[in-house]
C-alpha cells in the first residue's frame, strides 16, 4: 500500500459450549378417510434444545414400501439427514390432508421432526393405508330406556356399495352386531341408526358403527351407554266390590302406565283366590292401552267372598293389585249366617267406608 504494511488474513473459530442434536421422531401414526381424501395423523416428536412448538414435520409418502413418489422429503430416507436447510413440507402441524389418491390402492408412509437448527429426526415407523375404504363415525346413542336404545353413527360411501352395521356388546370386545344395512353407491354422507331391544336394565354396553365396501373396512371409535333402572308399572287403585249369586259384574275400570313400555305392550292378568267361587275361566280381561277392564262372572249357585289378584308386567317388573268381590252376601255377614252381628259391624263400617270414599 505504499508505507510497507503487510495484509493480514486471519480464520476465526468461535467454539460454544452447547451442541445441537437432532429431535426424536413422531410416533402413533394413524389415518382417517374423508368422502375425497385421507387425514394423516401423528403424535409429536420433542427435542433437547427447540420447544415442542418450534417443532416442524417432514413427510414422505410413496406407492410401495419406504417409497416416496408422491411426496419428496428431501432427506435421506435411512438416516433422516437433511438435504435442505428448511422447514419440514407439513410445518407445525400434527395432521395432514391427500387428496387425488387412486381408489383401491395402497400407500406407505412417514415423518420425521425438524428442529429450529433444522437438524432431522429419523423418520418414524412406516405407516399404510389404502385410500376408498369408507369413512365412518360413531355418534352418541338416543332414547336410552331400561331394556332399549338406539345407535347412530354416519358413513360415507364414497360412491361404492357400502354396508354398515354396529357392533356392540358389554366388554369393549363386543361379541354382537345389529343386522347390517346396504346403503347403496352415493356420495352424501348417511345418517345409520340401529336399534337394540331386551338390554339389562342399568347395563353399561360398548358400541362402535362399521363401514364396508370393496377397498376394506372402516371402524368408527367406540362409546358407550348405560341403561336406565327399570321403573316398575302402575296399576290404579280399585275398590271392592259385590254382586248377586250368578249374576256377573259390570266392566270394572282401572288404568296402567309405564315410563319405559308403551302401555299396549304391558301384560295384565287375573287370578281367582277361590276357584270354586269365580273359576279362573270367568274372569274376562278387556279394553287397550292405558284404559283396561274387567268383567267378573261368579259360578253357578255360589256365594261368598272371593279375592281378585290383578298383575301388570313390562316384562321386567311386576306390579300387583287385588280387592274382594262379595257374591250374594250382606255386606259384612263373614261368617255367611245371613246376618251382621255385633263383632261384624266393624266390617260393614269399613267396607262401605269404601265404597263411599274416592
Amino acid at each position: 500500500n505504499g508505507n510497507g504494511s503487510a495484509i493480514t488474513t486471519q480464520l476465526l473459530k468461535i467454539t460454544t459450549g452447547r451442541t445441537n442434536t437432532p429431535p426424536v421422531a413422531p410416533a402413533s401414526l394413524t389415518t382417517s378417510n374423508t368422502p375425497i381424501g385421507i387425514n394423516l395423523i401423528w403424535n409429536g416428536g420433542n427435542d433437547g434444545q427447540t420447544p415442542a412448538p418450534g417443532l416442524t414435520y417432514n413427510l414422505r409418502i410413496g406407492t410401495n414400501a419406504g417409497g416416496a413418489q408422491i411426496l419428496q422429503p428431501q432427506a435421506n430416507l435411512a438416516t433422516g439427514w437433511r438435504r435442505l436447510p428448511q422447514r419440514g413440507n407439513g410445518q407445525n402441524a400434527l395432521t395432514a390432508k391427500l387428496t387425488g389418491l387412486v381408489k383401491g390402492a395402497t400407500y406407505f408412509w412417514s415423518v420425521q421432526s425438524i428442529d429450529a437448527a433444522f437438524a432431522g429426526s429419523p423418520f418414524s415407523s412406516e405407516g399404510t393405508f389404502v385410500f376408498a375404504q369408507p369413512p365412518v363415525s360413531t355418534s352418541a346413542a338416543s332414547g336410552i330406556g331400561s331394556t332399549f336404545a338406539s345407535l347412530n353413527g354416519a358413513v360415507n360411501s364414497i360412491g361404492l356399495d357400502t354396508g354398515v352395521f354396529f357392533e356392540w356388546g358389554t366388554t369393549a370386545g363386543f361379541g354382537n352386531t345389529t343386522p347390517a344395512q346396504l346403503i347403496g353407491n352415493g356420495v352424501n354422507t348417511a345418517n345409520i341408526n340401529g336399534v337394540l331391544p331386551l338390554l339389562q336394565p342399568g347395563g353399561t354396553y360398548f358400541y362402535r358403527m362399521v363401514a364396508t365396501n370393496a377397498y376394506g373396512t372402516n371402524y368408527g371409535s367406540t362409546l358407550t351407554f348405560t341403561t336406565a333402572l327399570n321403573a316398575p308399572p302402575t296399576l290404579s287403585d280399585l275398590t271392592n266390590r259385590s254382586t248377586a249369586v250368578n249374576s256377573p259384574t259390570t266392566a270394572i275400570p282401572f288404568t296402567i302406565g309405564d315410563l319405559e313400555t308403551a302401555a299396549a305392550n304391558l301384560v295384565v292378568t287375573a287370578m281367582s283366590g277361590n276357584t270354586n267361587l269365580v273359576p279362573q275361566a270367568n274372569l274376562v280381561l278387556g279394553g287397550s292401552g292405558t284404559n283396561r277392564t274387567l268383567t267378573i262372572t261368579p259360578a253357578t249357585d255360589q256365594s261368598g267372598i272371593v279375592t281378585i289378584v290383578l298383575t301388570v308386567s313390562d316384562g321386567v317388573s311386576t306390579t300387583p293389585g287385588g280387592f274382594t268381590l262379595s257374591i250374594g252376601q250382606i255386606p259384612g255377614d263373614t261368617n255367611n249366617d245371613r246376618r251382621v252381628d255385633l263383632n261384624e259391624l266393624n266390617t260393614v263400617i269399613q267396607y262401605y267406608r269404601q265404597l263411599l270414599l274416592p
